[in-house]
């Protein structure tokens, strides 16, 4: 059952921007549709850039920006893992899906295909 293995534990970069914090130990997830992940100490993530999210589901947001940054997990595949993750921690319904609806929509460019 895919769930949160780990607490999520980060420090504020204040010489980058009030916007970025680096995981001080790693954060473990178990997907379904992937398998373990494990998010390193010292990854740094700004949580989310779609605003909503700034305030809401921060551990997923933390495993999508890891995801979108590994090059073996597709784009869409990192979407999935997100929404897997928001209903795993039980995020209301309608909320999940907006905030799928808008990682689909406005993510791409932040999605690393190199």
């Amino acid at each position: 059952m895919a769930d949160f293995k780990t607490p999520l534990e980060v420090r504020m970069l204040p010489e980058m921007d009030d916007q970025h914090w680096q995981l001080i130990s790693p954060l473990v997830y178990q997907s379904d549709l992937v398998g373990e992940i494990v998010v390193p100490t010292g990854f740094i993530t700004n949580f989310a850039s779609f605003a909503p999210l700034k305030y809401a589901a921060i551990r997923e947001a933390v495993i999508h920006d890891y995801l979108y940054n590994k090059k073996n997990v597709s784009r869409k595949m990192a979407d999935q893992v997100f929404l897997e993750a928001m209903h795993s921690t039980g995020n209301e319904e309608a909320e999940t899906h907006l905030m799928y609806l808008g990682v689909r929509l406005g993510g791409g460019s932040h999605y690393r295909e190199d």
